[in-house]
């Protein structure tokens, strides 16, 4: 009796209790496992996008810095100038241009006659024609000599596609040395066609939600009041005073003059200041792929998502989402939808179809000081 009861084996009932247990035990073990993969997984992530976006901060505040209010001696008579406006786009060719893209030109030295071979030897061949640039080799004419200048632009862009998404941009470069003559990065007519001003540049960064760049006036009190008013920053700047001269739309400069101030440059003027924000989509959470529940309309303040989990908290830590080539500016949650302020950032209010993917993005901001900063304090 006592050898049998030594030997008997499990119940039936004790085995499944005990799978029962062990279950439970590898199904908190997985829910562990998971929860830290996601921390890591967020937490590199945002490691990664914090390089990213501190990188082309930096690439393109270097640029700034070296920003020129005067030709170099016995550098070509072309005329040295900073404009940004805005360009309206159709990035879904869908008739409609929809995604309004700030754009930035400027003249900057061009230290790249002293560490770049092709650059420094430019003008070494008699006859020269082409200008040097990024993506052009000269088509086999010989290069013109920078004569220690160069012109810059940075733009937020997309080659135009059917059903494109216009949220998603990339950030495109133009390099083109000397400055002025046929072909310059001022002439209007590059900047009317995307595809080809896609073609002239070189890609910086793809999967880009926004660019911005703020401008210190002699006028500007604080970053923080309204734009382009008085007292407030600008988002768009005409060293001439004579090019930007829309009073009404996206591009009017408040301390415009008049077209005949375009010969003249001793009223010339550059910021005291740049402000550059980027912004990269985030991809790391449920946010990436929220969508419009219900239509809105181009008036409508009230937004509707199919998930409201990116919205939770009563302060929001990213208070600006993007709708195609709309940018929104969200405050609380009620009744079932968000409300937001419309065209923020500069772009137009426009109707959205139910669908339509909701994108967050990370910021990233740096102000640039520029050394050659010039003011005329003798308006009226």
């Amino acid at each position: 009796m006592l050898h049998q009861r030594a030997t008997r084996g499990f119940t039936l009932i004790e085995l499944v209790t005990a799978i029962a247990i062990f279950a439970i035990l590898v199904g908190m073990l997985a829910q562990m496992i998971k929860g830290a993969l996601d921390v890591w997984r967020m937490g590199e992530g945002g490691r990664e996008a914090l390089e990213r976006g501190s990188s082309l901060l930096e690439f393109i505040a270097t640029d700034l810095r070296m920003l020129r209010a005067d030709p170099a001696p016995g550098a070509s008579d072309a005329p040295v100038r900073l404009i940004a406006d805005h360009g309206f786009y159709d990035l879904d060719l869908d008739q409609a241009e929809e995604s309004v893209l700030q754009r930035l030109r400027f003249v900057r030295s061009c230290p790249e006659e002293r560490f770049d071979s092709r650059v420094r030897r430019a003008g070494d061949l008699p006859g020269g024609q082409a200008a040097v640039s990024d993506t052009e080799a000269g088509g086999g004419q010989p290069e013109l000599a920078p004569g220690g200048l160069a012109e810059l632009a940075y733009a937020t862009l997309a080659l135009p596609q059917a059903g494109r998404d216009p949220a998603l941009l990339t950030l495109y470069r133009l390099f083109r040395a000397p400055i002025g003559g046929e072909g310059s990065l001022f002439q209007e007519r590059l900047w009317d066609d995307p595809r080809k001003l896609c073609g002239a540049a070189v890609p910086m960064a793809d999967n880009l939600l926004y660019l911005g760049f703020e401008f210190w006036s002699r006028d500007t009190l604080s970053w923080s009041d309204p734009p382009d008013q008085a007292g407030g920053r600008l988002t768009v700047w005409d060293s001439t005073r004579a090019l930007l001269l829309d009073a009404e739309g996206f591009n009017g400069f408040l301390l415009r003059k008049g077209a005949a101030s375009l010969e003249d440059g001793s009223d010339d003027v550059f910021p005291r200041r740049v402000r550059i924000t980027l912004v990269l989509e985030r991809d790391e959470d449920e946010a990436a792929t929220v969508r419009l529940a219900a239509a809105m309309t181009a008036t409508s303040n009230i937004l509707r998502p199919d998930a409201l989990k990116p919205f939770a908290g009563t302060r929001p830590l990213h208070p600006f989402l993007k709708v195609e080539g709309e940018w929104m500016e969200w405050s609380q949650v009620a009744d079932g939808g968000v409300k937001v302020l419309r065209g923020a950032r500069g772009s137009g209010r426009r109707a959205h179809a139910a669908g339509a993917r909701l994108r967050f993005g990370q910021t990233f901001q740096r102000v640039v000081e520029i050394p050659v900063f010039r003011e005329d304090w003798n308006d009226p």
